[in-house]
């Protein structure tokens, strides 16, 4: 993964916006192809349309793009793109730090945490803490090319890294799809409403003083409740408890399947996040559709818990992931080529 590149610049120094910087970095839920990364230069962590200091990633997630030197002390974006594993749509939003070469769901907590005032160090400490992840550094690391070239500790903590990535990426994506669904009559986007539980998950690991399971079933109910309410949005409390269940055992799955793996095969490794994603968006998929048609409550309740208890094993087992492109990684080689100014969508 590549990060700036260019003259250094002294942040206590006024730098001409005329002058320009490259940056470059990888986008990673699974690598995200298509993905619009952008400069949050307002840092509100969404990407409004007049930030089009922006470029799209490649098969392998990476970006590249040049901006005016103030815009390295600006967080970054991403929305949009396709799960090269899974091959399903993103439709959340994920940030990370000023300065990052990777975003993330983790680098998304590390920068909810920042945004309430802590030091980008602190935050990564504290995130590190509560998810109980190994010392890295979070707003740098790519799990998936370490599982390609390290060592057998270095694979061991890759591993730990994908799974909870995938964890947190489970929440954000089934909380922030049935808030905005329950949001009828409203032009409530799905993206914006991840921000908002990206903020949720923040407060929770803020609040935490030693490694916990964020992912428990009432911390799961507490983000669900804390976004629903911070967009105005009444979810129903039934879809509440049933959710937090499912959330819970896919993510347990996913710390079970990824994080305790025997193997360290790469291509073992991203099939099973892979197909616990698939998983993930088609019971979404299928929740959304039934809230946005109105059925009961307790009917869509019922399905949902129907998927997080003896069904959720076999689902996952069903799915079957093209692995051709599973073997290839971010590098050096596979970085997109700079041909010019990147801007606009």
């Amino acid at each position: 993964t590549v990060g700036c590149v260019g003259d250094g610049i002294d942040e206590n120094t006024d730098v001409p916006s005329s002058q320009t910087k490259t940056i470059a970095g990888t986008v990673i839920d699974d690598y995200l192809q298509g993905a619009t990364a952008c400069v949050d230069s307002n840092k509100n962590g969404k990407h409004d349309a007049d930030e089009t200091s922006c470029a799209k990633t490649n098969a392998t997630g990476q970006f590249t793009m040049t901006v005016g030197s103030e815009a390295l002390a600006s967080p970054l974006v991403m929305s949009g793109g396709t799960d090269v594993a899974s091959k399903k749509p993103f439709t959340g939003t994920l940030t990370a730090p000023a300065g990052s070469t990777v975003i993330n769901p983790l680098t998304t907590i590390v920068q909810a945490v920042v945004s309430s005032g802590k030091s980008v160090a602190d935050a990564q400490k504290s995130v590190k803490r509560s998810l109980n992840l190994p010392d890295v550094d979070l707003t740098s690391y790519d799990p998936i090319a370490t599982l390609s070239k390290g060592t057998a500790t270095e694979k061991a903590n890759a591993k730990k890294v994908f799974a909870q990535q995938t964890a947190v990426q489970t929440i954000l994506t089934s909380v922030a799809a049935t808030v905005a669904a329950s949001a009828s009559g409203t032009t409530t986007k799905e993206s914006d409403i991840s921000s908002h539980a990206a903020k949720e998950i923040a407060n929770l690991v803020l609040s935490s003083t030693t490694s916990g399971d964020i992912t428990s079933k009432e911390n799961i109910e507490t983000i669900i409740k804390g976004t629903a309410g911070a967009t105005n949005v009444e979810v129903k409390p039934v879809l509440v408890t049933a959710l937090a269940s499912q959330v819970n055992a896919t993510s347990t799955q996913a710390v079970k399947s990824i994080s305790n793996s025997a193997s360290d095969s790469i291509t073992e490794i991203r099939t099973a996040a892979a197909q616990i994603s698939t998983v993930v968006h088609n019971t979404i998929k299928a929740t959304t559709a039934a809230i946005e048609t109105g059925t009961p409550a307790d009917e869509i309740a019922t399905n949902i818990i129907e998927t997080a208890t003896d069904g959720l094993s076999a689902s996952i087992a069903a799915v079957t992931i093209n692995t051709t492109a599973l073997e290839t990684v971010a590098t050096e080689a596979t970085q997109p080529i700079l041909t010019g100014a990147e801007g606009g969508n």
